[in-house]
């Protein structure tokens, strides 16, 4: 998939998180992963 890759912390568990991964996105977001682990998004 062509395109720029952001990785971000979000505890959709935790309303603060939510509201923070919000407050600070800014432009489109075309796709949201979720149960992503640490691991995992070191590698990207």
């Amino acid at each position: 998939m062509p395109g720029d890759l952001d990785v971000r912390r979000l505890d959709v568990a935790d309303l603060g998180s939510v509201r923070s991964f919000a407050q600070a996105w800014t432009g489109d977001l075309d796709i949201l992963k979720t149960g992503l682990d640490e691991a995992k998004a070191s590698e990207l």
